[in-house]
């Protein structure tokens, strides 16, 4: 899966607790280049396979539903 490589050090290196899908994304330091909307989809699609898999929980805030927190399971 692209973006793979770089998802898992910040996995193994950090412990996420409440964390948005944006700490995730600022975590990832891809250059100016790499930042655009197609990067982020792939981001969003690991985050869904991560909470599929069982490696992450995904809570919805309540008062945006827009806006999810993750925490590690």
């Amino acid at each position: 899966m692209p973006l793979f490589e770089l998802f898992l050090p910040i996995i193994q290196s950090n412990s996420i607790h409440n964390w948005t899908a944006n700490d995730f994304w600022k975590q990832m330091k891809l250059t100016k280049k790499e930042r655009h909307r197609f990067n982020r989809q792939r981001m969003y699609r690991i985050l869904r396979k991560l909470v599929e898999f069982g490696f992450l929980e995904k809570n919805v805030v309540k008062s945006n539903s827009r806006l999810s927190r993750f925490n590690e399971t």
